[in-house]
């Protein structure tokens, strides 16, 4: 019974996809300038080793950084920031992909060429003109702006949390997690220290 309903369930998977390709063809293969660097956002704080928590502040500042350029260029939501003014006509593809390329670059150094060449090819899919050129100068202009309002956010230093007395609302390691340095793993210790040690017993 359960095989006959998975199999029902791919076929009419397979149905949608089907209808959404056939009406939706050329708008689905279209880049997307938003979607492709929010991926590479994504595999570049894999490639850096990091840590949920540290991937999740910095897409933050992506994305915001990115939607604060184009919406400078739309005019269509209410702004994060308010201080970025776009020049008329501005290209919003160009301004999505300096926008996330900058920041990118100012937290991950060490992935500076893969970063630079993926710009590249980004870039390369835009006519060059005036409004390319004013497009990216509005990205650079929101990262810029992102990266100078989370500087301080408190993010850094990593904060220490050890275990108190074992009372009511005082946080306490799992029993079985290990120590490492006289401290449970189950503790958050830092962000890096918990990245290197994880157990899955401990989570």
């Amino acid at each position: 019974m359960k095989r006959t309903h998975g199999d029902a369930t791919k076929r009419t998977f397979g149905v949608c996809m089907l209808i959404v390709t056939l009406l939706l063809g050329p708008a689905v293969a279209k880049a997307d300038a938003v979607l492709d660097w929010n991926l590479i956002a994504v595999n570049t704080s894999i490639a850096n080793g990091q840590n949920p928590f540290a991937q999740a502040r910095n897409a933050a500042i992506v994305q915001l950084a990115v939607f604060e350029a184009v919406n400078a260029i739309t005019g269509k939501y209410r702004p994060y920031l308010g201080s970025i003014v776009a020049p008329h006509g501005a290209s919003a593809d160009a301004a999505a992909v300096e926008a996330a390329y900058q920041v990118l670059n100012t937290y991950f150094p060490t992935s500076a060429s893969t970063l630079l060449t993926a710009r590249a090819n980004s870039l390369a899919l835009i006519p060059d003109g005036q409004a390319k050129s004013d497009g990216i100068a509005t990205g650079d202009a929101a990262a810029l702006a992102m990266i100078a309002l989370r500087a301080n956010d408190g993010s850094s230093p990593a904060q220490v949390k050890v275990p108190g007395a074992a009372v009511p609302g005082e946080y306490q390691a799992t029993p079985s997690c290990p120590m490492v340095n006289g401290i449970k793993v189950g503790t958050i210790v830092s962000m890096a220290e918990r990245n290197a040690v994880r157990h899955p017993e401990c989570q």
